[in-house]
């Protein structure tokens, strides 16, 4: 009886060892396609979590762990900075948006390195849907929802969240069609679906999505051409020729796909022009969706200029802005989101805003780079791309404090930047994470 009952203590500790890591996959896909289902498997991940109750071991985790440290501290200088808001309620209600920096740590200590191809994986069928309904939005099969149309058949959301998040799972393919050992009925799988990814993208609006795709491709360029250098022999070029080589060859490839978007894809097409017309008419209409970012920077700068060390505080900047955007004398609506995260950053907190923002992009990097020579070689490329595509779309938006892509620039951070493989149960199983199985 006691080998029974014991034999089922270690299935039970199993399964709610291993539940969070379920529950992450299911929310990676839900982000693309519903607010609500995303919200509930957050939460029901962090009663999991708690319920694993594994917190000796997570604490080492996380005191060993860059990028825990800078999301939370990112997210703590939103609560400190409650402290010189005038608006208290608006500064709540800003630092409500970035309850997923919160959660970075409980998804780092959820995610096992073994299960990365089914975050990644997530993601790709979480995409395959939302371009499958794209596609017969276009097509007339299925009537327009939401804020869908023909012309822009963005199923889900908005064009500004579905074009990051369809660029970056563009990405995800491509890399693993470029580097990862798959059968060929799966490669064949995921060549259909990146084309018809890449289709879907330009066939929709979103300049932030299509400059994403390019960084990606950049990127991509990059990684192959280093991939083969490594693995050229002893008398290839010395190491700045082949770095500036591959430069070149992302460059290249970057603004040859460029050159064909805009010749073959009416919605990039039009999202060149329109932008170019918006510089061109910012003194008559400064309120054009170009001339806003415009005018948000600059008055941005304005407001920065001023509180140049800790900004205006967490709360105040909707009422700074609108002040500095008077001043100019340009007539624009009041925004709590002045489209573009370093903006918002400058804005609230000054130098140190900047700072911690730019940190928490840093230490990824550095987790990621020292993946490099070793048998994580996914996670690394991965990890390396991902804070270079977040840093280059926030000049547009305000990406991690929108909703859908904060929560998976949150989510995959957990299993990218982890250090240990997340399977110990138990808090005698371990007092460090155990090291990190190759991926």
């Amino acid at each position: 009886m006691k080998a029974v009952r014991s034999q089922r203590m270690r299935m039970g500790g199993s399964f709610v060892d291993r539940l969070p890591s379920h529950l992450l996959v299911a929310l990676i896909f839900t982000i693309p396609i519903t607010t609500a289902g995303s919200n509930i498997l957050a939460a029901l991940l962090l009663v999991a979590w708690l319920a694993r109750r594994r917190f000796r071991a997570d604490w080492q985790e996380l005191r060993g762990n860059p990028v825990a440290l800078a999301a939370l501290g990112f997210f703590g200088l939103h609560v400190v900075g409650l402290l010189w808001s005038a608006d208290l309620a608006q500064g709540l209600a800003a630092t409500q948006k970035e309850w997923k920096f919160l959660l970075l740590p409980v998804f780092l200590f959820s995610a096992r390195t073994g299960h990365a191809g089914r975050y990644v994986g997530a993601l790709l069928l979480s995409m395959a849907v939302c371009v499958a309904a794209s596609f017969c939005i276009r097509f007339g099969v299925l009537e327009p929802w939401g804020r869908a149309t023909i012309d822009n058949p963005v199923p889900f959301g908005t064009h500004v969240v579905y074009g990051p998040l369809l660029a970056f799972a563009i990405y995800l393919a491509a890399e693993r069609l470029l580097f990862g050992r798959l059968p060929p009925v799966a490669k064949a799988a995921l060549a259909v679906l990146l084309v018809a990814m890449a289709m879907n993208l330009f066939m929709t609006a979103g300049r932030a999505g299509h400059v994403m795709f390019f960084g990606a491709l950049a990127i991509l360029c990059w990684q192959f051409v280093s991939r083969r250098r490594d693995a050229g022999s002893a008398r290839e070029a010395t190491r700045i020729v082949a770095h500036l080589a591959a430069a070149g060859a992302a460059v290249g490839l970057a603004g040859a796909a460029l050159l064909v978007a805009f010749l073959t894809s009416d919605a990039f097409r039009t999202g060149v022009t329109d932008a170019v017309a918006d510089l061109r008419s910012f003194d008559a209409d400064p309120a054009s969706p170009v001339g806003e970012r415009v005018a948000y920077a600059a008055a941005g700068m304005d407001v920065f200029l001023e509180h140049p060390l800790v900004g205006v505080g967490t709360g105040d900047l909707p009422r700074q802005i609108d002040e500095a955007l008077t001043s100019r004398g340009l007539d624009v609506r009041r925004r709590s989101n002045p489209h573009g995260m370093y903006v918002m950053a400058m804005v609230q907190f000054g130098i140190l805003g900047l700072a911690a923002l730019g940190w928490l992009f840093v230490a990824q990097l550095r987790v990621a780079w020292r993946r490099g020579h070793s048998s994580a070689l996914m996670r690394a490329r991965i990890g390396v791309a991902m804070p270079l595509l977040f840093a280059l779309i926030c000049f547009a938006e305000s990406y991690l404090a929108v909703h859908a892509t904060a929560l998976l620039f949150a989510a995959f951070s957990g299993f990218l930047y982890k250090q240990g493989d997340g399977s110990a149960v138990g808090d005698s199983a371990c007092g460090q994470p155990a090291q990190a199985a190759s991926t």
